[in-house]
């Protein structure tokens, strides 16, 4: 969060507006306590950051990395309204500033203002489609509201223009297994073939053949995963899934592979 800050700064201070007409000696001052802010906010010092970005801004309202950077003392200090304020006047000059939409959607969520988040996400990736985080962000949001269909809608939009990512395959199964508790493997399977490494493929695929009785199928997946490279997350699925019931309906050589990769 530090580094992010420092590193925001600097990129909104050299494509922010010039400064009004003031001093040399005032440039100098809101500068000092711009400068003063960002060491507050290194030390964990945010209710006097918040002071001295404020301040700064009193001297020179052109300053919009200030700007930026006292939206996230507030939100460092739990204070989402002013945050969302200061965030809101910035975006006044800068309205297609994706990272700035970020962060007021992400503060209407702390203020439990879902629908108006929902709304930011969308026109924040009306601006940047090619912006993966952002279509992350609302996909995940939309199917905590039930919203499968256009979930789904970006998720191929996304797919289509800029080509398949594993997550977005899970994000896929995990809408239509609310439909169906038992479909959308196929998005799994999918995954599966682009990396048997992946965490979440695996535990949700493991997880589909258990719940089938497929347990052929979920040790299948559990091995492969642990021969990828995963071996720590194949035993803690091994153990979760696996007790000795389970590990005698294999074949005998799966089982024996199985039996040691659970001695691990």
């Amino acid at each position: 969060m530090k580094t992010a800050v420092i590193l925001l700064s600097v990129v909104l201070l050299l494509s922010g507006c010039r400064s009004m007409d003031i001093t040399k000696e005032e440039t100098e001052l809101s500068r000092t306590y711009y400068h003063l802010a960002n060491a507050q906010m290194r030390l964990g010092s945010y209710p006097e950051a918040v002071s001295s970005y404020r301040r700064a801004l009193e001297i020179d309202p052109s300053l919009h990395s200030a700007a930026y950077n006292l939206a996230t003392a507030y939100e460092q200090i739990g204070d989402y309204s002013s945050a969302l304020g200061v965030l809101d006047t910035v975006l006044e000059y800068d309205q297609g500033n994706t990272l700035l939409l970020r962060r007021k959607a992400w503060c209407l969520l702390q203020l439990d203002r879902e629908d108006e988040a929902l709304q930011v996400f969308r026109d924040a990736l009306e601006v940047d489609p090619a912006d993966r985080e952002i279509l992350r962000s609302l996909v995940q949001l939309l199917i905590e509201h039930e919203a499968y269909i256009e979930a789904r809608e970006h998720i191929f939009n996304d797919i289509a223009r800029w080509g398949v990512e594993q997550d977005l395959l899970v994000m896929l199964y995990r809408i239509d297994e609310q439909v169906d508790p038992r479909g959308g493997h196929v998005w799994l399977k999918e995954s599966w073939n682009i990396s048997a490494a992946d965490h979440d493929t695996a535990e949700l695929l493991s997880k589909y053949y258990f719940s089938t009785e497929e347990y052929e199928g979920a040790a299948s997946v559990i091995l492969e995963h642990a021969r990828s490279g995963a071996t720590g997350h194949a035993v803690k699925l091994a153990k979760s899934r696996f007790g000795e019931a389970e590990l005698k309906e294999l074949p005998e050589e799966q089982e024996a592979e199985l039996r040691k990769l659970l001695t691990e």
